[in-house]
């Protein structure tokens, strides 16, 4: 896959896995993930980076250099910045030059400084004499002797030291004299044999304090030979820190400049050449995930890592640590998030860590809505989020604020409360109910995937209605029922006409799981929730079925005050103005359906008495669909059986107050609540059921007492249900037209 090159134009092997007949056909293996090795390159023909032309310069002086003194030449770089891959070149380079040899010095397995000179010689002298004929002099025994004279742990005060062949070394004097002739013997005989020795040391930066000084010492004091040339490469930084904590230098820096002859800065990696390894660590990761993106997803995602990520493009190895993280991610989440955002978040947790770890920490700070916040407030969380970027540079903070507020657009202070539907049809982070999902790699043990979603939407269009109906059933019990709820309903729109109906019965008989109760003050309850989508459901059937289904719905939905609930979701999208809902005959037949199951129920049971929190929508209901005289009847009839009954018929009546917990307290009987009873009972009927109750002295109730602290909830139920009637009462009294006057002249004439 080609995907993106040089200034992030998007190719389309990034938008397209591969076309139709490709899919058909694919050989598995080619979906076998390729990990971006961080493994040095040796290959000029892989040099992404325009290293090879320096290490062939690097090379050409060290080959051609006529000084025969020691040379130590530093190779800088930071971390991942290729200085293994420059060395490996530079080696390679050398290879054409015969007098050189190259040697490979590897000190991270030493911690003693003795067993490190020791290892160190060997390596040496076995290289120089394979580069030799069988009929020149061996230079190894004798550099093993040298070695022997100069580790720390072979001798002593008055002790000889240890021949490489385990005999020994007169001295000469003293260890000093004699280690003097030695290296005088060794240089000769490097230039008596035209040798150059290049000695290859890397990653410095990775060694133990006391192993770096080691190093240092053995190429300035200990085998600074001629014709030998030490290319060290470390990141000075790390290394100078690390002497200045030993004691060495004011800074650190003040040592490495007498150690080190030449320093030599590795070129950066183009912006260009690391742009197209990540692109194509993208391509990789997408091809493997089998993730197909739109060309605006593309688009998209390219000019958001471009903005977002370019100033931290710095080294290979982050890159490839970026396409590597996307390898394991992308797979693990396909279709449970989106994929532009997982990339992007990916990013985050790559390039700037300490704002992925601020963001996964404190989502409040970037979910929250600063609409409606004083001004204050929304400040002191705008520094909050400030803080992760503190030790980037300016270029480095602006990308990242880039890149905040597209993946959180609440954080720009706008309201985007309309786009919040979006963000969970699109799977967005900034979507409350997906954020958790980037930074866990994993779903939620209460919430639904995705993908079983989508599979199961796909199947409801061949299975039955009772098959559907026990599937929605295992999908509630699996995860929240809010979450089935809310997820149907941003997907509603993707239901086949032929599974609408089979959902909407099943979710239509499963109203027990949805309870009439809220998370706060502000917001539907999950009851009112599942009936909207049994209502947009329905509104997906055609025109021709809808009324029909609607009413084999409401004949089956359980609890009964559920399927009012349905209905009056129903009947309100059908007042938005769509032709093509109910008319007024069909909307009367659907009412009557349910107001003919509240009249078969009453035969079983006192509404007010079980169920007193529907029991009131319930009889309005049964009122509108069949007539007051039913309903004011039947509740006669209680009045005259049991008086007592109308004191709960009137506390059923009294809203209720949320609070910001999700609980709720009675309100007040106020005009409206009179208006709903009278709806469906005569008030003078429950009025003279309540007086009995009370022997009579509801006719004496004034407003004052409603100042009492000590009423109970029933009796000032009971008195608020007095006045309110008592005030009517009179209202009416007051509109009915007075009686007409006889005159004189009438009875006369009469």
């Amino acid at each position: 896959m080609s995907g993106f090159r040089g200034h992030g134009a998007p190719g389309p092997g990034f938008a397209h896995r591969y076309a139709d007949d490709e899919m058909e056909d694919h050989n598995p293996a080619v979906f076998t993930p390729t990990f971006a090795a961080d493994a040095p390159v040796d290959d000029p023909a892989r040099d992404r980076f325009d290293r090879w032309p320096f290490a062939e310069r690097v090379a050409r002086i060290l080959a051609s250099r006529q000084d025969p003194s020691s040379l130590v030449v530093g190779l800088y770089g930071a971390w991942g910045e290729g200085k293994t891959t420059v060395l490996r070149f530079i080696d390679r380079a050398l290879s054409e030059y015969p007098h050189v040899v190259c040697v490979w010095f590897n000190p991270w397995r030493f911690r003693d400084e003795g067993l490190l000179i020791r290892s160190f010689f060997n390596a040496l002298g076995d290289a120089v004499d394979a580069s030799l004929g069988p009929r020149h002099e061996k230079i190894g025994p004798r550099l093993r002797d040298y070695a022997e004279l100069l580790a720390p742990s072979s001798f002593g005060p008055g002790m000889l030291a240890t021949s490489g062949d385990g005999g020994r070394l007169p001295l000469e004097g003293n260890v000093a004299v004699e280690l003097k002739k030695v290296r005088s013997w060794i240089s000769d005989l490097l230039q008596a044999l035209g040798r150059r020795v290049v000695v290859f040391v890397d990653d410095m930066d990775r060694l133990e304090k006391e192993t770096v000084q080691a190093v240092f010492r053995l190429v300035k004091l200990s085998a600074d030979f001629e014709n030998t040339i030490y290319l060290l490469s470390f990141d000075p930084k790390v290394v100078a820190s690390s002497l200045q904590a030993s004691g060495y230098g004011r800074t650190g820096y003040d040592f490495l400049e007498k150690i080190i002859s030449v320093p030599l800065q590795l070129p950066p990696a183009s912006t260009t050449s690391l742009l197209d390894l990540a692109y194509d660590g993208v391509n990789e990761a997408v091809r493997v995930a089998e993730i197909d993106l739109t060309q605006q997803q593309v688009d998209e995602f390219v000019h958001r890592f471009r903005h977002g990520f370019e100033p931290r493009l710095q080294t290979p190895r982050i890159v490839n640590q970026y396409a590597n993280a996307l390898l394991f991610a992308l797979p693990i989440l396909k279709g449970e998030v989106n994929p532009v955002d997982q990339m992007l978040v990916e990013g985050l947790r790559i390039f700037y860590p300490n704002l992925y770890e601020h963001i996964k920490e404190n989502p409040d700070l970037y979910l929250g809505a600063p609409v409606g916040r004083d001004k204050a407030r929304q400040q002191q969380e705008a520094a909050e989020r400030e803080r992760p970027l503190e030790r980037l540079t300016r270029r480095e903070r602006d990308a990242a604020r880039r890149l905040i507020a597209a993946l959180f657009p609440r954080t720009t202070g706008m309201d985007v409360r309309h786009e919040v539907a979006r963000w969970d049809r699109e799977q967005r982070v900034a979507s409350e109910r997906y954020f958790e999902r980037y930074f866990q790699y994993a779903i939620a043990s209460n919430d639904l995937p995705d993908r079983e979603l989508s599979a199961f939407l796909e199947q409801a269009v061949t299975l039955s209605s009772d098959e559907v109906l026990a599937s929605v059933r295992a999908l509630i019990e699996k995860a929240e029922a809010r979450t089935i709820v809310r997820k149907l309903s941003l997907r509603v729109e993707e239901v086949h006409p032929k599974a609408a109906f089979k959902l909407a019965r099943a979710l239509s008989k499963l109203g027990t799981f949805f309870p009439d109760t809220r998370e706060g003050v502000v917001g539907p309850s999950l009851s009112a929730e599942a009936a909207g989508l049994v209502a947009h459901l329905l509104r997906a059937l055609p025109s021709a079925q809808r009324f029909e289904g609607a009413a084999a719905v409401l004949s089956e939905a359980e609890p009964l005050w559920f399927a009012l609930l349905c209905l009056s979701h129903l009947l309100g999208e059908a007042m938005q103005g769509d032709s093509t809902e109910m008319t007024d005959e069909q909307a009367m037949q659907l009412l009557k359906v349910i107001a003919v199951r509240v009249r078969e129920r009453v035969r079983q049971e006192v509404l007010h008495l079980v169920e007193p929190e529907h029991a009131v929508a319930l009889y309005s209901a049964w009122a509108a669909g069949c007539g007051f005289e039913e309903t004011h009847g039947y509740l006669a009839r209680r009045r005259t059986e049991t008086p007592s009954e109308a004191l709960a018929l009137v506390k059923a009546s009294l809203p209720r107050i949320w609070s910001a917990g999700g609980q709720y307290r009675p309100g007040s009987f106020d005009r409206q609540e009179y208006e709903t009873l009278a709806g469906f009972v005569d008030p003078e009927t429950v009025f003279r059921a309540l007086d009995q109750c009370c022997a009579g002295s509801l006719e004496s109730v004034r407003r004052g007492h409603l100042n009492d602290p000590d009423l109970t909830l029933e009796e000032r139920t009971m008195y608020q249900f007095a006045l309110l009637h008592r005030q009517e009462q009179k209202r009416r009294q007051d509109e009915r037209p007075p009686a007409p006057v006889e005159t004189t002249g009438d009875r006369e004439g009469a």
